[in-house]
């Protein structure tokens, strides 16, 4: 009798963090492993938010994804250094991120957080049914219709927010030095307005949304400069990466009185 064909080994998957369901099940069984958090070596890896490290790195390794846009957490230049490719996955959260965006603009405008915490209040002191009428009245908070939104980062995530913007009958101005010809065609740009720099954004906007990666030419790009460009009551919305905002300048501007 002929032997048995001896099954071809698989290639095996690293995954840091949780990655969906769905996208790991485009990998065929038949010739892949999936194993989380595996030492004992991987073809590939598959990350979200993990900070990565040589040593995650097996010798075996041929190729990195990064589950999103950004991959300064891949670190780059060492995983070039050791011939590893790193690749991204633009756009495959831009609903999720637009989503969180638009979450922060209704909190950051109608007092919705304030004015839960002053009914719990209420409520524990037996008082939230004889004070409602007056108490609501002082978290109205403002439309965001006619109103402006500056969003820095023209991307897949920044274009989903901009539209998301429009629909809500907002202004919307644009900054982004470092926007591809293929973005800049599927912007409505009859519909926008582009800016050539943050300053002028930061003058111009209510809110400031910020979709851009971290690197060493964005990282601390809100500074005291731009926060002192800000109007008074303007607000700052960072689904991006904290890098991205000056925190000590960001701190000192709450403390002499900003909003934010």
């Amino acid at each position: 009798m002929a032997a048995a064909a001896k099954a071809a080994p698989k290639l095996v998957v690293r995954t840091f963090n949780k990655i969906n369901a769905a996208g790991l099940s485009r990998f065929d069984p038949s010739m892949f492993q999936i194993k989380e958090d595996n030492n004992d070596g991987a073809h590939a890896i598959l990350l979200r938010s993990h900070k990565l490290q040589a040593g995650d790195v097996p010798l075996m390794c041929r190729s990195i994804a990064r589950c999103g846009a950004g991959t300064n957490n891949c670190n780059v230049p060492l995983m070039t250094d050791l011939g590893v490719p790193v690749f991204n996955t633009p756009g495959a959260n831009a609903n999720a991120v637009k989503e969180l965006a638009l979450c922060g603009l209704f909190l950051a405008s109608r007092g919705v957080m304030e004015g839960a915490t002053r009914m719990e209040e209420l409520h524990q002191s037996g008082e939230a049914h004889a004070q409602i009428e007056k108490v609501k009245a002082q978290f109205g908070g403002r439309e965001l219709a006619g109103k402006t939104l500056g969003v820095v980062g023209l991307g897949a995530i920044g274009a989903a927010v901009l539209k998301a913007a429009l629909d809500l009958r907002m202004e919307v101005v644009g900054f982004d030095p470092a926007l591809s010809v293929d973005a800049a065609l599927k912007l409505p740009g009859h519909r926008i307005r582009i800016v050539d720099s943050l300053e002028d954004l930061a003058k111009a906007s209510d809110y400031i949304s910020l979709h851009a990666p971290s690197n060493e030419h964005t990282n601390g790009m809100i500074s005291t400069q731009i926060l002192s460009q800000m109007r008074t009551d303007a607000c700052i919305l960072n689904f991006a990466r904290g890098e991205l905002v000056d925190e000590a300048a960001l701190a000192h501007h709450f403390d002499n009185g900003g909003a934010g």
